[in-house]
């Protein structure tokens, strides 16, 4: 079966927010340089209806894995001279990968990923959120990602990315972490 990340940047947009008339800003979701939140992986679950007003129950949702992420300052990081535009970085506890990121034009866009055994660049980054975000709010982005895997091996990928968002009830605090 499919494993579906129930926490990322932008679960935590899907299952965060609410109020259909709530408009979201880059700064409410820009996350603070030593912040630290768990992620979960778990089998998908339909969470139900979509639309305005509805309420989704994931509480009985099983993690299958769990990962602490902090978000960090991206300066001194191993690959860091690699993504000069990146303003923040994901770190995930035991592992060697640093995931760059970089604010701009009301945008949060992957930049790079390092890793020991390779390295990924988005010559044209790829938007993770863009803002302002309200409900039902659409936009698309094209980006580009070439990846070195090491050893002669490499991919490039050229793709479009459209995004719906849709929003949930309870305002998900940007100092609130929630734990699963």
């Amino acid at each position: 079966m499919m494993k579906k990340p129930i926490l990322s940047l932008l679960g935590l947009l899907a299952l965060t927010f609410g109020a259909a008339a709530q408009t979201i800003t880059i700064d409410d979701m820009t996350p603070p340089i030593g912040h630290v939140y768990t992620q979960a992986s778990s089998e998908y679950i339909s969470p139900g209806a979509s639309g305005a007003n509805q309420t989704w129950d994931l509480s009985g949702l099983s993690p299958d894995e769990t990962f602490v992420t902090t978000i960090t300052d991206p300066a001194g990081l191993e690959g860091s001279s690699d993504f000069p535009n990146a303003t923040f970085a994901s770190v995930i506890e035991g592992q060697e990968q640093v995931g760059y990121s970089a604010i701009n034009n009301n945008r949060i866009e992957i930049v790079g990923l390092y890793a020991p055994t390779g390295i990924m660049t988005y010559p044209d980054p790829q938007t993770q959120l863009q803002f302002p975000l309200s409900y039902e709010a659409t936009y698309s982005d094209t980006y580009e990602r070439n990846a070195d895997l090491g050893g002669g091996i490499g991919n490039e990928e050229v793709g479009t990315v459209s995004t719906v968002a849709k929003l949930v009830k309870n305002y998900f605090q940007k100092e609130r972490v929630r734990d699963l």
